[in-house]
């Protein structure tokens, strides 16, 4: 048999898939009988390592891995969008959690190690610690890195470029008091930052002061006290010098901010324009929130095919790739109607 993948040495030996991974790949802690039954059954079979480095759309030849936080929200899209990216090239998906915390950085390198996979994908929404490159090579094990904006192997949404549109649309709709309602957490988040510039760049571009308010809110987006953010809102929406149109950072802030303007009794979008960015078309209440959804289906096919690119090309280097937004759904951006609030 010709150009065997490790699949048919498994079947042929009897080992799971993982073990003759580590097997091939000289390592784990694996048997000295286990492992000659696994070298003899490769070579009878045809097995060839650089197979690895040819043909991804082929028969398969391992496991790319999916790793994230215990935290970290993962829409359905998404993982769905991963799964189906990586059964397209015939590879087996594993999916695994790192600790949250600084304690990450510490686990990653010796997990890639346990899960024998050919290359990760890892969604930490953060930047490549500098300390795990040197790490990471000497394994030479290719990882992406998903929502990061490093130079090399990361895949990005293009966040800023979504505010920018999101704020030129309800410039365009005559609004000239438009709030960002953010979080408190945005250094922390580079996609939560992003959105923020665009919308300064674009209330910048339009020689208008930009009104953000910012929420205290915990890392995951709730808030240390209930009400805390719904008296913020309401604050906002009820200052004599009210905006007329929110750019809310997610569907967290979008839900309050739709909910105390019903409560203020302000009709949508005749007295309030709301746009968010959601994972999905949001509907709150009845109302179908204007949302600029993540290209997350996207997002994953470019972030499997580079991964994909990486390990057939291991020594070049990928630049990073950045996925616009296209599908915007709702109905809550109205035109400017001149009236005294």
């Amino acid at each position: 048999m010709s150009g065997a993948n490790q699949q048919q040495v498994a079947d042929a030996t009897g080992c799971s898939l993982a073990t003759v991974s580590l097997v091939l790949r000289g390592q784990g802690r694996i048997s000295a009988a286990t492992r000659s039954r696994v070298l003899l059954a490769a070579k009878r079979l045809g097995y060839r390592q650089g197979a690895l480095a040819h043909g991804l759309a082929g028969p398969a030849v391992g496991a790319l891995a999916y790793l994230t936080h215990l935290q970290h929200f993962q829409p359905p899209a998404l993982l769905f969008g991963i799964a189906e990216a990586i059964a397209r090239r015939n590879r087996a998906m594993l999916f695994a959690l790192v600790p949250s915390g600084a304690a990450w950085a510490d686990s990653l390198p010796a997990l890639l190690r346990d899960l024998a996979a050919d290359g990760a994908l890892f969604h930490a929404g953060m930047d490549l610690p500098p300390r795990l490159r040197g790490e990471l090579s000497r394994q030479q094990r290719p990882v992406v890195w998903l929502n990061s904006w490093g130079e090399h192997r990361c895949v990005a949404m293009d966040d800023f470029g979504a505010a920018l549109a999101i704020t030129r649309t309800l410039l365009g709709r005559g609004h000239r008091r438009i709030a960002h309602v953010t979080t408190c957490h945005a250094t922390a988040h580079r996609w939560f930052a992003d959105r923020r510039r665009g919308y300064e760049q674009a209330m910048s571009e339009a020689g208008l002061p930009p009104q953000v308010s910012v929420t205290h809110d915990t890392e995951d987006m709730q808030v240390p006290e209930p009400g805390a953010r719904r008296r913020q809102c309401r604050a906002l929406l009820t200052a004599a010098d009210r905006p007329t149109a929110v750019f809310a950072l997610g569907p967290e802030h979008a839900e309050t901010v739709l909910s105390e303007a019903l409560r203020c009794g302000l009709d949508l979008p005749h007295d309030l324009s709301l746009a968010t960015i959601a994972p999905e078309p949001l509907t709150l209440s009845g109302v179908c929130v204007s949302t600029w959804v993540q290209p997350l289906t996207a997002f994953a096919e470019a972030g499997v095919a580079l991964l994909a690119a990486a390990i057939a090309a291991p020594h070049q280097a990928q630049p990073r790739v950045v996925v616009p937004f296209s599908e915007i759904t709702g109905e809550t951006i109205g035109r400017l109607v001149n009236k005294t609030y």
